[in-house]
């Protein structure tokens, strides 16, 4: 899918569009510190089972004992803008951005928290 997006022609917009939204992506996924540590995520084998609802509260858990801890703030940010629970996901995003405001991960925060509403 990237490869067919990066190498998209034309300057229509879908096309131009593709071309920009899979360098993006290809870069976030080559540069994510949360990607890059994915295995060390305790969450990681909940979430794919499906198992939201036992998922956030260990990454709750997990704040406590290191609050903006990188891998919980960015997944429990994400799992709470997709429950629409725009406050808490900003609360949980701000971490991430804090933490390491020039990242990939701090960059890919903002451009999500774009697409929340304002409080």
């Amino acid at each position: 899918m990237f490869e067919w997006g990066t190498r998209a022609r034309g300057f229509d917009p879908v096309s131009a569009l593709a071309r920009r939204m899979s360098s993006e992506l290809r870069a976030y996924l080559g540069e994510s510190e949360v990607l890059a540590r994915r295995s060390g995520d305790p969450g990681r084998v909940i979430r794919t089972r499906g198992e939201i609802h036992r998922v956030v509260p260990l990454y709750r858990e997990m704040l406590v004992g290191r609050p903006c801890d990188l891998q919980a703030s960015c997944w429990l940010g994400l799992i709470l803008m997709l429950a629409e629970r725009t406050g808490e996901a900003r609360d949980a995003f701000s971490c991430v951005v804090e933490r390491a405001p020039n990242s990939a991960d701090a960059r890919m925060v903002r451009r999500l928290e774009r697409y929340l509403p304002h409080r």
